[in-house]
């Protein structure tokens, strides 16, 4: 990552206490193996999981946690949305995500880092990815459906992966893959499978051994129970095109994560 740059981002994530947070996994690729790699790098462990209707965990913890590809209204986490509403709305300092640090709100949506959490961290934390094969690359890539905005704004991808991220590499298969080569990963190892608990037990259908082999890291879910510690609303809101004076104080009370899905809707926890 581009070290001007990098100095924008909170403090906590700089962290070199081995294990000194829990994580908070969420209900998809990005966030299992974005937790993977700070797992890696950092010894943090899954105590948590979140969806936007529950939050369960493993263990009672005296532990701060870091929900990961996960935007919360307050608090520390990794995350890669559009969390705000227009250019006044309040950010969460404590947010590792490039959206909010370069202050993309509904009024500038376009102009978003349309890129997976999981890149962030790589290039956040230099995690060397110069021996992977192209395969593995465009797994990368596919993740969070960031090949896309290759096709969407091939400048605007070119700024984030190249000019801040530093990801040369990923880049350079984007110009050389077509489209349907993503495609084919995506299905191939069911890469936009969820993350669902039942009975306590966290389930997926996307291919972990698959991936396994290819990154030589452990996906693995996490094998214990989660017992249900809170509840929570699922709600969303839907904006005129012109309404670009609104703010989450705007929308109910604590609101617990809150994502901007496209220029005019939004969805939310309470």
């Amino acid at each position: 990552m581009k070290c001007e740059f990098k100095k924008e981002f909170p403090e906590w994530v700089n962290n070199n206490e081995i294990g000194e947070f829990d994580l908070c996994l969420s209900d998809d690729l990005d966030s299992l193996f974005s937790c993977i790699l700070l797992e890696k790098i950092k010894g943090y462990k899954i105590n948590y999981f979140y969806n936007f209707y529950g939050l369960g965990e493993i263990i009672e913890s005296d532990k701060m946690a870091i929900a990961v590809d996960v935007d919360l209204v307050q608090g520390k986490c990794w995350g890669n949305h559009t969390v705000l509403l227009s250019n006044h709305d309040a950010v969460n300092t404590e947010c590792a995500n490039i959206n909010s640090i370069l202050g993309i709100s509904r009024s500038n949506y376009t102009k978003k880092f349309c890129g997976s959490t999981l890149l962030q961290i790589i290039s956040y934390y230099n995690y060397d990815i110069s021996d992977l094969s192209e395969e593995a690359l465009l797994i990368l890539l596919a993740i969070d459906s960031t090949y896309l905005s290759y096709y969407f704004n091939e400048e605007t991808c070119r700024y984030y992966l190249v000019e801040l991220l530093e990801l040369n590499r990923l880049y350079k298969i984007l110009e050389k893959y077509p489209k349907q080569d993503f495609e084919r990963v995506n299905n191939k190892y069911k890469l936009k499978s969820k993350i669902e608990i039942k009975d306590g037990k966290l389930i997926t259908n996307i291919d972990l051994k698959g991936l396994e082999k290819l990154f030589n890291l452990p996906f693995l879910l996490p094998q214990e129970e989660f017992e249900l510690v809170r509840e929570f609303e699922y709600c969303t809101k839907a904006f005129e095109r012109n309404e670009f004076n609104v703010s989450k104080k705007d929308l109910k009370n604590k609101i617990f994560s809150l994502a901007v899905t496209n220029k005019n809707f939004c969805c939310y926890s309470i």
